[in-house]
């Protein structure tokens, strides 16, 4: 139960770091939704980063990072600079949601196609 309630933690800072900054209504329903969203919408999605590419002026050191591994914090990272690796709803009987199949979906087709209103309305949808 700690693990998710950090999670849920995590996902808010991250709200709060984003660059450019959202607007306080979206901050406060993306945290709402981070807040109440069921645990399955929480699954570990792997992605590979390709940091010869990203300038070092855009990496910033982060988590264990600092003691030795190589993580990075890439505030700005955009949706041309990673390939998603691992997210397999049909193979975990846990992941079995409609929703959750369809957001996975939209990123498996090698981009995010899905607009960020309809993923953030589909969501919503789930929370309110």
């Amino acid at each position: 139960m700690d693990n998710l309630i950090q999670k849920r933690i995590n996902l808010s800072k991250g709200i709060s770091y984003h660059i450019p900054p959202f607007p306080p209504l979206a901050v406060a329903a993306l945290n709402t939704i981070c807040a109440r969203i069921e645990p399955v919408f929480l699954a570990p999605i792997v992605y590979r980063v390709d940091l010869d590419v990203i300038p070092s002026t855009r990496r910033r050191i982060s988590g264990s990072g600092g003691t030795g591994s190589n993580e990075y914090l890439v505030s700005d990272l955009g949706e041309n600079e990673f390939d998603v690796l691992f997210f397999d709803t049909e193979s975990d009987g846990l992941l079995q949601d409609g929703d959750l199949k369809d957001l996975g979906n939209y990123i498996h087709s090698g981009s995010d196609i899905l607009d960020m209103s309809s993923a953030f309305f589909r969501l919503w949808q789930r929370v309110r």
